[in-house]
Parts: structure tokens; C-alpha cells; sequence
């Protein structure tokens, strides 16, 4: 059963959107908002810090949980705090249709 007040933080589903440049034919990647305050659970973990190129980078894990809903995939990102997750991995419960529980990352890739 799900408790009303597990979900006291809100975040954004967004899935890319690639559009095609007529003169150039260059790709440039947009991302539009399909879910918008969608009630969840974030819970953050410990960061870890790379060292690439001369430059110290950030990165940090977190787990969502969110009620179920039709359409996620691994392609899209999640907006929480104006902090950009990419998707990791998606597990939903035993029902297949109550919940969602996502592990996301941040910081190397910045969603992109």
C-alpha cells in the first residue's frame, strides 16, 4: 500500500527531442517536458568525485520512487531542484502497476 505523504517532493519527466537543421543538416537535441510534478520520493546517495582531462568532476547517485505511469523508458531524464538525472535503471513492484522505483545519476553527463 502506498502512504499519501511518501511522495513529498515533485520532479519532471522529460524525453528528448532531436530536430534536424534543413540547411546544415546538424542534430541539435532539445528536451521537452512529458510528466510535469510528478509526485515522488527522492532519495539521494553519496556523491564521487573524476578526475578527467584537468578538471574535477561531480557525480551523484540517487533512488526515485513514483506512482506508476504509462510510457517511461531509459531515453528520458528526470528534473528534480533543477538538477538533471539520466535514467539508470527502471524497476517497477510486483504488480507492475503501482510503482516505479528509478536509480539515477547526475553530474558527468548532465543528462545529455
Amino acid at each position: 500500500m502506498i502512504r499519501s505523504g511518501e511522495y513529498r517532493h515533485r520532479i519532471d519527466i522529460q524525453r528528448p527531442v532531436d530536430t534536424q537543421n534543413p540547411t546544415t543538416g546538424s542534430i541539435t537535441r532539445t528536451w521537452a517536458t512529458v510528466h510535469d510534478a510528478v509526485p515522488a520520493n527522492v532519495m539521494t546517495g553519496p556523491g564521487r568525485e573524476t578526475h578527467a582531462a584537468g578538471t574535477k568532476l561531480a557525480e551523484t547517485t540517487a533512488r526515485i520512487k513514483c506512482r506508476w505511469f504509462p510510457g517511461l523508458s531509459h531515453e528520458m531524464r528526470v528534473v528534480w531542484q533543477s538538477r538533471i538525472y539520466d535514467i539508470i535503471s527502471i524497476e517497477t513492484d510486483l504488480t507492475d502497476r503501482r510503482e516505479y522505483r528509478l536509480r539515477v545519476k547526475d553530474g558527468l553527463s548532465d543528462g545529455s
